[in-house]
């Protein structure tokens, strides 16, 4: 499991990650393995359970030292991870054009993904009546407004543009918006890749989720 808390000017488009994560395993009574894991996409400061082999997590494998044994099928967890990084490369990407009108405020919003990601949902402050011109999704009003997306698809891209009625709005008060994701794989790079037992590769499930929440602010 991997979470991330990004933070990205709707202006300059710079951006701040924040990453935690953690890799739990569990096997079968009586299996003794190792884990091959990805080779890392950021250098992320990893810290390893006392039972972990130091030297061989070096070369991206996790076993345990001499006379340590796995947690046998209840995970446990044995690496957690934190990173933090002013330029990251995001699985979906938000441009933002907010303008002040006579009555009101219209804002427009495009997204582009690198990545598969699933049940999108962008949440912008509800500052008044909406009337929508142009969506890609569904629109929720609540105390805020939703624009649901749900899962997209690598290279998939769509657009909402909106008016809100009310006197005397600015655009800055339609900050921040908040974006909310979930991914299949972690942002780091920290999954198996192989489990080995007895030198031989075996079949292994993995369950890998990222939970992301976006921000874009002024």
């Amino acid at each position: 499991m991997c979470k991330s808390h990004i933070t990205v000017s709707a202006e300059t488009s710079a951006v701040n990650v924040v990453l935690n994560g953690s890799l739990g395993i569990a096997v079968a009574e009586g299996v003794e393995a190792e884990m091959k894991l990805a080779p890392i996409g950021v250098v992320a400061k990893a810290q390893m359970h006392p039972h972990v082999d130091p030297k061989a997590f070096v070369e991206r494998i996790l076993k345990l030292k001499e006379g340590k044994k796995l947690a046998v099928n209840t995970p446990a967890i044995y690496i957690k991870w934190n990173y933090k990084a002013e330029e990251f490369s995001l699985p979906i990407t938000f441009t933002c054009w907010p303008a002040e009108a006579q009555n009101g405020l219209t804002l427009s919003m495009s997204y582009e993904a690198t990545q598969e990601l699933k049940d999108v949902v962008v949440e912008i402050p509800n500052l008044g009546p909406i009337t929508v011109i142009s969506i890609d999704g569904n629109l929720e009003v609540t105390d805020k407004i939703q624009w649901i997306i749900g899962d997209i698809s690598d290279g998939s891209n769509g657009s909402l543009e909106i008016e809100i009625s009310g006197e005397g709005l600015e655009t800055s008060r339609l900050f921040p918006i908040s974006v909310e994701y979930l991914h299949e794989h972690t942002l780091t790079g920290n999954e198996v890749v192989e489990v080995i037992s007895n030198g031989q590769s075996i079949e292994f499930e993995k369950e890998v989720m990222l939970n992301a929440t976006y921000q874009i602010i002024p």
